[in-house]
């Protein structure tokens, strides 16, 4: 029998909490940024900061979490993750620091890091293979629910507001969860470590660094001296890649096979992740603040903008696999070109009212969800179907690791421009606008990679 019985149930519940979580605090505190700047007195560039030092400490830990898992446990360095979520949660909520609560979205993501490669092991080495489609489909809709709701539920818990703590009881909403998850982490199985191989100190010191540099250059972009230091981020990011090289001549263990990028389709792939997800983090960005500074929406109605678009993205990611079926890697194809139309429609419905709320525009959000959910649900199976077996590890976590750089470039730029419209003219709505065509211009290149990737190649994704 391929069902899953109710102690499967339950240990596959408390393996996927951890997932959950992660995903949920990817979107909650979003819709609470304007409060959070307001709160703690601090510029647009340390809200923006707050917000994607989270897929910053995600982005850079990946690859040496997978790592970690193979070497001590994947249920050590789990429960490990949690535990660190949990101390910072309770530090996030109880801070007044700025800086410190940047240092802590930061921790949150490194934690989320140690965490999420070790779900993706658990879930495949814990079930029978013949229970492995209901394992994926179960997986598929806990990214959704974090997806759908973590907007909706993050501007829910700041209008209950409980004991007047605002958009601290974000970071307090994780600490039963994180409880939960330590106390039955019996049912959690254990593996024994795959690996004896010492970890690539060098390269993780380098990658972690020069990612670091570099991003931290592009959001607080000033000038000169910025453009310097970004320039310095490349080099170290240069001589991780030589100091790879390096070390695989040497026969030593490495932290990254950059063989694995000499596989164009792979290539190809991972740039249509990166640009798809940044023009989405960019677009939820601009209606967060679009919505509590320009239509002086409370952080519960900004939430309520989001459903619309959050139920197109599930149904179609329910049924996203039927229609693949049928139409092929062209259906990437048509939800890019959908989500582009959509965009530009709210554009110009915008001008007739700006409101977003007002119900064609909830309907174009709606579409756009539509197409979202048809272009990024079945697009890293896809990917991952073009890389040969002896890379597959190492492209889920590269993959993953471009999702959340992308969040941060995207929230960087396409933020950055829309603060900038809006300082020049005084106008949100010319900003909201102006800086749509970001998101659009994204979407294009998301098209030129998917048109690179699959024009010789029109039949079936698998």
């Amino acid at each position: 029998m391929n069902k899953l019985t109710k102690g499967e149930w339950l240990r596959l519940s408390i393996i996927f909490l951890p997932n959950l979580m992660i995903s949920l605090n990817t979107y909650m505190l979003q819709v609470a940024l304007p409060e959070i700047q307001h709160t703690l007195g601090v510029p647009f560039n340390d809200a923006q900061f707050i917000l994607t030092g989270y897929s910053l400490g995600l982005a850079t830990c990946l690859i040496i979490s997978s790592f970690l898992g193979n070497r001590l446990g994947q249920k050590k360095v789990l429960l490990g993750g949690v535990l660190l979520f949990l101390i910072l949660s309770i530090i996030g909520g109880s801070t007044t620091s700025a800086n410190l609560l940047i240092m802590v979205r930061i921790g949150q993501g490194v934690s989320g890091a140690l965490i999420q490669p070790q779900v993706m092991v658990l879930m495949r080495e814990g079930f029978s293979k013949e229970k492995q489609p209901i394992i994926f489909s179960v997986y598929g809709m806990v990214i959704g629910l974090g997806f759908t709701f973590g907007l909706l539920l993050g501007g829910l818990i700041m209008e209950w507001n409980f004991f007047g703590l605002g958009w601290r009881n974000i970071f307090y909403f994780n600490i039963p969860i994180c409880l939960i998850i330590l106390c039955l982490n019996y049912l959690i199985p254990r593996k024994v470590p795959m690996t004896t191989s010492s970890l690539d100190i060098p390269g993780s010191f380098l990658l972690m660094l020069g990612s670091f540099v570099l991003v931290y250059h592009i959001i607080y972009f000033s000038g000169v001296e910025s453009s310097v230091f970004i320039v310095i981020g490349l080099v170290i990011l240069l001589i991780f890649w030589q100091t790879e090289q390096k070390r695989k001549q040497d026969q030593k263990n490495v932290l990254v096979d950059f063989l694995v990028f000499k596989e164009v389709d792979f290539f190809k792939g991972i740039m249509s992740v990166f640009s798809v997800y940044m023009s989405m983090f960019g677009f939820f960005f601009l209606i967060t603040y679009y919505a509590q500074l320009g239509l002086s929406k409370t952080v519960y109605e900004t939430g309520f903008i989001f459903l619309p678009l959050g139920i197109g993205f599930t149904v179609a990611s329910i049924t996203s696999s039927k229609w693949l079926k049928r139409l092929g890697n062209r259906l990437l194809m048509i939800g890019t070109v959908g989500m582009i139309v959509s965009i530009l429609l709210l554009m110009i419905t915008l001008i007739l009212q700006p409101d977003l709320y007002a119900p064609f525009n909830l309907l174009l959000l709606c579409l756009y969800g539509i197409f979202l959910g048809i272009t990024t649900t079945p697009l890293i199976g896809i990917i991952l179907m073009k890389v040969s077996s002896d890379f597959s590890a190492l492209a889920s976590s590269v993959i993953n690791m471009m999702m959340y750089f992308s969040n941060i470039i995207g929230v960087a730029f396409i933020g950055g421009f829309f603060k900038r419209v809006e300082y020049n003219t005084h106008s949100y709505l010319n900003a909201f606008q102006l800086a749509l065509i970001g998101v659009i211009i994204c979407l294009l290149l998301t098209a030129i990679c998917f048109y690179s990737l699959f024009h010789r190649k029109r039949n079936s994704a698998y």
